[in-house]
C-alpha cells in the first residue's frame, strides 16, 4: 500500500541522478516508491567501497540493468554482520533496486517484515543491521 499525501504535488527534476529510480529518470509519474529505490542505492553505497564518481556511474548501471549487486557485495558485507544477515541484507537491497517499482517494498512493508531494523543501539555500537 503506497501511502497518497492528498493535494500535494511530488517534486520534479530535483534530486541526484545517479540515486534517480527509472520512472524519473524518464520522466513517467511515480509516487514515493522511488525513494525507496534511492535508499536501496544509498545502503549499499554505505557497505561497498567505490572510487571516483565513474567508478560509482559504471557499478550503478551495471546493477541497474542486472538488478543485482555485485557477487562481492555479501563477503564484504560479512565485515558488519553474520553471513545469514548479509545474505538478507542483500536480498532486501536487490529488492528494492527493481525497475517495475510495484516489485519494490513499501515503506510499510519494512516495518512490518523487519527488512532492515535500524536501533538507538546502531549509534553507539556501530553495527547497523544488529537488530535484523
Amino acid at each position: 500500500m503506497t501511502i497518497a499525501i492528498p493535494n500535494r504535488a511530488l517534486s520534479s527534476g530535483i534530486g541526484t541522478l545517479q540515486y534517480a529510480a527509472p520512472e524519473q529518470r524518464y520522466q513517467k509519474s511515480y509516487n514515493c516508491l522511488v525513494d525507496i529505490y534511492s535508499a536501496g542505492f544509498v545502503i549499499f553505497e554505505a557497505f561497498y567501497p567505490l572510487g571516483d564518481l565513474g567508478d560509482r556511474i559504471r557499478h550503478f548501471e551495471i546493477i541497474r540493468k542486472k538488478e543485482k549487486l555485485p557477487l562481492d557485495f555479501q563477503p564484504a558485507l560479512s565485515e558488519y554482520c553474520e553471513k545469514e544477515k548479509a545474505l538478507r541484507v542483500t536480498e532486501t537491497i536487490e529488492s528494492m533496486i527493481k525497475y517495475d517499482p510495484i516489485l519494490r517494498p513499501t515503506g510499510e512493508i519494512f516495518f512490518k517484515r523487519k527488512l532492515i531494523v535500524i536501533s538507538s543501539a546502531t549509534y553507539s555500537t556501530g553495527k547497523l543491521f544488529s537488530s535484523i
